[in-house]
């Protein structure tokens, strides 16, 4: 069984283009969605690892990163999975679903 998070991915769309953020919640990290892109029923984005107090990026030498990551939506379930980009490390696989607007 997979690990649940809290972790709450905004979207903002124009056309066929996208970007957005990951927020983590309370003392928890953000990350930045960038250069996203929907064809279909198929997305693909990168999430953006450039904060200092990133501990990914503090063991990568100090330099940003990102990770790549594709999907299928279906309804309201976005179905995505991705890894370090140019490299298969920290692999993952996810599924978001969508909240109400209250």
């Amino acid at each position: 069984m997979g690990t649940r998070s809290k972790d709450a991915f905004v979207f903002r769309a124009s056309g066929n283009k996208f970007d957005g953020m990951i927020d983590g919640g309370p003392g928890r990290p953000s990350y930045k969605i960038v250069d996203g892109a929907i064809e279909g029923d198929q997305v693909s984005f990168f999430v953006l690892h450039d904060a200092e107090s990133d501990k990914e990026v503090q063991e990568n030498s100090g330099k940003p990163f990102r990770n790549w990551v594709k999907g299928t939506l279906s309804g309201d379930e976005l179905s995505i999975y991705g890894a370090r980009e140019g490299t298969n490390e920290h692999a993952f696989k996810a599924v978001l679903r969508r909240v109400p607007a209250n």
